[in-house]
């Protein structure tokens, strides 16, 4: 699994189980449609995309 530059292990803790069923995925709040279309670029694409997958992995 690749690091993160910016992934500090200290600040996010893997959750326990118990703890697992409280805490929300971290997903960039990014909803209204005119943002999305206004940061509609490939790099901001490619840095949603990294966030994401990311997230995903801390949850798992």
């Amino acid at each position: 699994m690749e690091q993160h530059a910016d992934y500090q292990p200290d600040i996010f803790p893997r959750p326990t189980p118990k703890e697992r069923k409280f805490r929300q995925p971290i997903v960039p709040i990014i909803r209204s449609k005119s943002r999305k279309r206004r940061n509609g670029s490939k790099e901001w694409q490619e840095k949603r995309k990294k966030l994401l997958t990311f997230a995903q992995k801390s949850i798992d």
